[in-house]
């Protein structure tokens, strides 16, 4: 992706974030509803019932301390909103992963200097929404803190 910034020192700040923001949001939302329309029509021609398509997403679009990634988490929240609804009915679960730490893979997570989960604590989520230890279709996984990953918590989406 490439970012034209014209560089005008009267241009404030602000201005540029927005920009960079506004692009970020349409590239990220662009990708994830591709790969949307892509996968959904496949999965649901397939018929498996337990077929599961998931999203993460970010605390950032709930905190906003970061314009880019706060804009594109809400373009996200909208997304998955509406496929849990879509797929509420069909043989495709629709689970959102809400995700607030930063999960490094293992050995920059042990190496960080802020906290971070290792990656292979975090797919403990992953395996447990395809194990299907709990009905999750139309939910939203909630992972704010490490205890999260073991005692799963969630929330239906509507």
């Amino acid at each position: 992706m490439h970012i034209d910034f014209e560089l005008d020192f009267r241009k404030s700040h602000l201005t540029i974030v927005r920009h960079y923001a506004a692009t970020i949001c349409m590239d990220t939302h662009g990708f994830y509803a591709v790969a949307y329309r892509a996968t959904i029509p496949y999965l649901l021609a397939q018929g498996y019932p337990s077929s599961t398509f998931s999203l993460c997403t970010g605390a950032s679009g709930s905190t906003g301390l970061r314009a880019g990634p706060g804009i594109t988490q809400g373009a996200l929240f909208s997304l998955s909103t509406a496929a849990a609804r879509e797929l509420e009915e069909t043989n495709v679960r629709f689970v959102e992963v809400y995700l607030a730490p930063r999960v490094e893979v293992d050995e920059a997570a042990v190496a960080a200097p802020y906290p971070a989960i290792k990656a292979s604590v975090f797919a403990n989520v992953y395996e447990t929404i395809l194990g299907g230890a709990y009905e999750l279709r139309g939910t939203r996984v909630i992972v704010e803190e490490p205890k999260d990953i073991e005692n799963l918590r969630f929330e239906k989406k509507f």
